[in-house]
């Protein structure tokens, strides 16, 4: 890994351990594009102490399946999972309050989304070119107008009450 202080700048093909990335806890943010157009990279778990997901993250990471969202995450970053056609299903922490336009757009297997903050703040276009959108999870009080650029007519918003995350 490429580090300046407690930035990393770039993720290399060699840290990909068994499809994993862990982000060390000495790292406090991620550059953008830290940890795109990598190889065989199918899951990362993020240390608590990350707060924003930046713009263009994961661009064109084909093979990721799985992100571990820490409880630190409060905003993602714009196009920031753009182009990420494995991944199926994302949950987001209570703590997230902004997500950046296009943030899942041509994620073309994206089947499911949860979001547990009623006040998230959506950017537009979050999910164009994501035609297998089928369940919109949401708690009770969130926005629905916000999803009104989804492209599907399938799509189902679920209300829920989540229980609170410890």
């Amino acid at each position: 890994m490429e580090i300046e202080k407690d930035v990393l700048i770039k993720a290399n093909k060699s840290d990909i351990k068994n499809g994993t990335i862990i982000i060390p806890p000495e790292i406090n943010k991620l550059a953008s594009g830290s940890l795109s157009l990598l190889p065989d990279l199918k899951l990362v778990v993020l240390s608590e102490k990350i707060e924003k997901i930046p713009n263009f993250l994961f661009m064109q990471d084909s093979s990721l399946k799985k992100i571990l969202f820490s409880s630190g995450i409060k905003e993602i970053g714009a196009f920031a999972f753009d182009g990420c056609r494995s991944i199926k299903s994302i949950s987001l922490s209570k703590n997230v309050e902004k997500i950046g336009d296009g943030a899942f757009i041509n994620c073309c297997n994206l089947e499911e989304i949860t979001f547990k903050n009623k006040n998230t703040i959506l950017g537009k276009g979050i999910f164009k070119n994501c035609p297998s959108l089928k369940k919109i999870n949401v708690p009770s009080g969130f926005n629905i107008i916000e999803f009104a650029d989804i492209e599907t007519s399938h799509t189902i918003i679920n209300v829920c009450d989540f229980e609170l995350e410890k």
